[in-house]
């Protein structure tokens, strides 16, 4: 079968309840070796859960299009953390 591209455009909050459906909904997409393009374009607001999750997704090859200044610095400070922990 052939690779599918999924889309999804985020908006509002990805906070408490709205990262784990978005992990729902994002999970099986990947495993199944799709292509997931997710709009951070509309999110107001994100927790630490909610870019914890956006990390791992864009670790697991999802393209983070869109994102404000404010997530990618989120997203570049927690990636410094993660490698310095798991640094020997």
């Amino acid at each position: 079968a052939a690779l599918k591209l999924t889309e999804l455009r985020l908006d509002g909050s990805l906070a408490g309840p709205w990262v784990q459906e978005l992990k729902v909904v994002c999970d099986p997409v990947l495993a199944e070796g799709n292509t997931l393009k997710i709009d951070c374009g509309g999110i107001s607001f994100v927790d630490a859960a909610g870019i914890s999750l956006l990390q791992g997704l864009r670790s697991k090859g999802a393209k983070l299009v869109n994102c404000s200044p404010f997530i990618k610095l989120q997203l570049a400070e927690n990636g410094e953390q993660s490698r310095k922990q798991s640094a020997p």
